[in-house]
């Protein structure tokens, strides 16, 4: 184990989101509230769950087998360890992305919204949001872990872990994280992102 965290927004590294797939019109709905601060995070998590009432548990881990890495994705991990850090994925979407991210790229922790199935059909219920009570919860969970923690994201949610680690903006394209005094990277390059590490 390292001495220092890097907690990975799992957008920034991947080409897609479970839940768009899954229904990109009620993902854009849902979205644009949340944007727009007339829904919270949890709400909105919570929401898509419920539209997702019915999927079948393999055509949710199929959509989520198509979604891939960015490009520099498998350099860009390799040098954040070389660096001497451990990295926690962490998603607003479902667990079975960040999972399956995890495995991918051989990294210690992956963090997501946990969807209920029965008989191999989702619920439309969840059993843990990813809101940021989840978020910091994740990351309360292993901080003792760490002497430095370090978080890239590109999303408002995260602004809840600036007391116990720093930011880093990743391509913000929340209003509400784009206006902080945090360090950001505007880059279609992910391999920019580690002059700040």
């Amino acid at each position: 184990m390292n001495s220092n965290l890097l907690v990975l927004d799992l957008s920034v590294i991947s080409k897609g989101v479970l839940a768009v797939r899954l229904d990109e019109e009620t993902w854009e709905y849902y979205a644009d509230a949340y944007e727009k601060n007339k829904i919270k995070l949890y709400g909105f998590i919570n929401n898509l769950a419920k539209e997702h009432k019915g999927k079948s548990l393999k055509e949710i881990k199929e959509i989520a087998n198509e979604i891939k890495p960015v490009p520099k994705t498998y350099e860009f991990i390799k040098k954040i360890k070389d660096k001497g850090y451990d990295i926690a994925l962490i998603t607003k979407d479902y667990s079975i992305l960040a999972e399956k991210f995890k495995k991918l790229l051989s990294v210690e922790y992956a963090f997501g919204s946990v969807p209920i199935f029965s008989n191999n059909t989702h619920t439309g219920e969840m059993k843990y949001i990813m809101d940021e009570k989840g978020i910091l919860d994740a990351i309360e969970s292993i901080k003792d872990n760490y002497k430095k923690i370090i978080t890239i994201a590109d999303d408002r949610a995260y602004k809840i872990l600036d007391k116990i680690s720093e930011i880093i903006v990743y391509d913000g394209k929340d209003n509400e994280i784009k206006n902080t005094s945090y360090k950001h990277v505007d880059s279609p390059n992910i391999l920019d992102l580690l002059k700040y590490l």
